[in-house]
């Protein structure tokens, strides 16, 4: 159980970060603002799985849910960026979120 309750609190502080970049101006990137609206939701939800169903699926979704975020962060980055909006590897939110994702 302490391992759900420790991907419970990663999958939370990443919805956490989300929500406070998506207050903080990325509501207004087209496709990249919407995108975070679904993280945060989701990061929510599957905190709420980890702590409540115990079946394996849960720890599943919490995995796929870091390594997708991780990775569409990453493709952000490159040269061209996601979705035309490029990003860098700079700031605290950043490197929190990486860490818990």
């Amino acid at each position: 159980m302490t391992t759900r309750i420790i991907a419970a609190i990663a999958v939370l502080v990443s919805a956490y970060i989300h929500l406070h970049e998506w207050l903080s101006g990325f509501r207004h990137v087209h496709v990249i603002g919407p995108l975070f609206v679904v993280n945060i939701i989701a990061g929510v939800v599957i905190a709420g799985l980890l702590l409540t169903w115990k079946s394996w699926i849960a720890p599943f979704l919490a995995f796929g849910f870091g390594a997708s975020t991780l990775g569409g962060f990453a493709l952000a980055t490159t040269s061209g960026g996601l979705f035309g909006d490029p990003e860098k590897w700079q700031g605290g939110y950043i490197w929190a979120a990486a860490l818990v994702e």
